[in-house]
């Protein structure tokens, strides 16, 4: 006789259900440690600097790669760049994932792009994961935009330093640094709109610390931008950078009339 339906029948659909879904999830946490592999390998050729790459070229080759990329390529090159970073030996790494950034700002898959769901449950520090690989499987283009905002937040953290260790030790600022850090803020605090406590909150703090890093204040940066044209830069600029001295400045401001002489100059 067949099998009555019952509980017996349910329990036992149900563990096959869970077995299999077990197995799924293995198989992806898998392939994310094995892509992760195959990434960190591109990413140390990519890090070897114009010396191999040449002159601007791989600023050239990152924006090709980008524009006629699927969402999956896409989805690769953020996390190749963003790894490459971190192993920046002259700097080229940075000017080329800013120059992707930049180009894909407010497009479909760019950093600003907020029409994805689960916004709260972004890791920037841990952008990998089972769901992100099977996703880039599928060129889902939903994948794009917190692993454009992941880089972002990793590019500045590494901004104006080299890797030493573990440690990301401080250097000099260039002119070419301080104008991607600038650009950002800019590009932030526009796309944000919530004064530096929205989606770039965590990418604003990491700013700071570049601009300290290179040897300038935060405070002085903060209070530069605060005082800046809004006719120019946009009125969200110095409305972030008024919120960002009123939350993050404060604690460490020595002496308040020094930003106080900025602002009334």
């Amino acid at each position: 006789w067949p099998p009555a339906k019952g509980k017996k029948g349910k329990k036992e659909t149900s563990k096959g259900d869970t077995d299999s879904a077990a197995l799924k999830e293995a198989r992806a946490r898998s392939d994310a440690a094995a892509n992760a592999v195959v990434l960190s390998a591109v990413a140390k050729g990519v890090a070897a600097g114009a010396k191999v790459w040449g002159e601007g070229e791989l600023t050239l080759w990152a924006l090709e790669a980008w524009r006629d990329g699927s969402s999956g390529a896409r989805a690769n090159l953020l996390l190749v760049m963003r790894e490459a970073v971190e192993l920046d030996a002259d700097g080229s790494v940075r000017q080329a994932l800013w120059a992707v950034l930049r180009d894909s700002w407010r497009e479909e898959g760019g950093a600003a792009d907020f029409s994805d769901a689960g916004a709260s449950d972004e890791n920037l520090d841990v952008p990998i994961t089972a769901d992100v690989v099977r996703a880039i499987a599928r060129n889902n283009p939903r994948v794009t935009p917190p692993l454009a905002r992941s880089a972002l937040h990793r590019l500045m953290q590494t901004m104006n330093g080299v890797k030493n260790g573990k440690k990301i030790v401080g250097v000099p600022a260039s002119d070419a640094s301080a104008g991607v850090v600038h650009e950002a803020f800019a590009k932030m605090s526009i796309a944000d709109g919530a004064g530096g406590k929205g989606r770039f909150a965590a990418s604003f703090d990491a700013l700071l610390g570049a601009v300290e890093r290179g040897g300038g204040s935060p405070v002085g940066f903060l209070a530069t931008r605060a005082a800046s044209d809004p006719s120019v830069d946009s009125t969200e600029v110095p409305q972030t950078a008024l919120e960002l001295l009123a939350t993050r400045g404060a604690d460490k401001l020595a002496n308040g009339v020094g930003v106080l002489a900025v602002l009334t100059v």
